[in-house]
């Protein structure tokens, strides 16, 4: 079972990657998560949070979709394969925005090969943690991969490196952007946690369950006229709800 303590931080973490270093910093002191380092990583649109704690470990987390920012929305987009930097093909608009940043996070990194890497993010910063964590794990890294409302990312030659990584994939319920791009070629990785629309988390449920919960969701919401919970359900605070309710 996943440790819904790191859990919640990832998905903290994942949202407060959405603001500046300032309102990083200055969440983290709020929440008391100590760091030994920090470093912002920004360019050409692509954003990312590096982090080493006190007890060792590094975390990368990246910064999902915004809608004002005309080269997120262009990543998203560009659903075409490219080929990856380990193995398969993958979405040639992550891989794209992620390659931006990529080599100076890299540069930053302690290189002790004893320390944890933790990857986090939301959205499309949920799509560049995946690469990303590839990435590490073909270099021989200690990888974990935390994902909230992840897009799929790779194609199945891509998706079995992840038998190797330790992957947690979070849905909340009626999550549209984690039902795209296809599933005719590209293939979500790790361990699934589903939220319910009564709100109760479960553990690798499978797809037919899910979409009888979502239907039962869908209409639930026609009732109360509420049309738009397939884009309410990807926003970060719906998660870190959920997540706080199944600690």
């Amino acid at each position: 079972m996943v440790d819904m303590n790191r859990v919640l931080r990832c998905s903290r973490l994942s949202e407060w990657a959405y603001g500046d270093l300032q309102q990083f910093k200055d969440n983290l002191v709020a929440h008391d998560y100590s760091t030994k380092s920090l470093k912002f990583f920004n360019y050409k649109g692509a954003q990312a949070y590096g982090m080493e704690t006190k007890t060792g470990e590094i975390v990368v987390v990246f910064r999902g979709t915004e809608p004002t920012q005309v080269s997120d929305i262009i990543a998203d987009l560009k659903a075409w394969p490219s080929a990856s930097e380990t193995v398969g093909m993958v979405h040639d608009g992550f891989k794209d925005e992620l390659d931006k940043i990529a080599n100076k996070i890299m540069e930053w990194m302690p290189s002790k090969k004893d320390k944890t890497v933790i990857c986090t993010g939301h959205s499309l910063g949920a799509a560049m943690a995946s690469l990303f964590a590839a990435r590490l794990s073909a270099m021989d890294n200690d990888v974990e991969l935390y994902t909230f409302g992840s897009p799929r990312v790779g194609d199945k030659t891509w998706a079995a490196q992840f038998d190797n990584i330790k992957a947690y994939r979070f849905i909340n319920n009626n999550d549209l952007v984690c039902r795209v791009p296809t599933d005719l070629y590209y293939e979500h990785v790790g361990e699934v946690y589903y939220f319910a629309y009564t709100g109760k988390m479960m553990v690798n449920v499978g797809a037919w369950s899910r979409f009888k919960d979502r239907i039962k969701s869908r209409l639930r919401c026609l009732i109360k006229l509420e049309l738009f919970d397939s884009l309410y359900d990807h926003k970060i605070p719906k998660y870190i709800k959920r997540i706080e309710e199944n600690k």
